[in-house]
């Protein structure tokens, strides 16, 4: 990850990828139950950009997952 960063209203993530790569952000709220948070993402080779929107739990743990 090269870049987290709260704006108030969502986690916005910014990290590495590799060409044709495939990421799934996932969220957890207690490090045992992870559920995706959007779609999968393709890589480029260059850095990608997405936002990671609150959950109503009290914390919120965040990972991407590439496959």
């Amino acid at each position: 990850i090269l870049s987290a960063t709260w704006s108030g209203i969502s986690f916005n993530l910014q990290f590495t990828t590799i060409p044709g790569g495939l990421y799934q952000v996932e969220t957890s709220p207690d490090l045992g139950v992870w559920s995706p948070s959007g779609p999968p993402l393709v890589g480029t080779g260059s850095p990608l950009e997405t936002s990671v929107p609150p959950t109503p739990d009290l914390r919120q743990f965040i990972r991407i997952h590439s496959y």
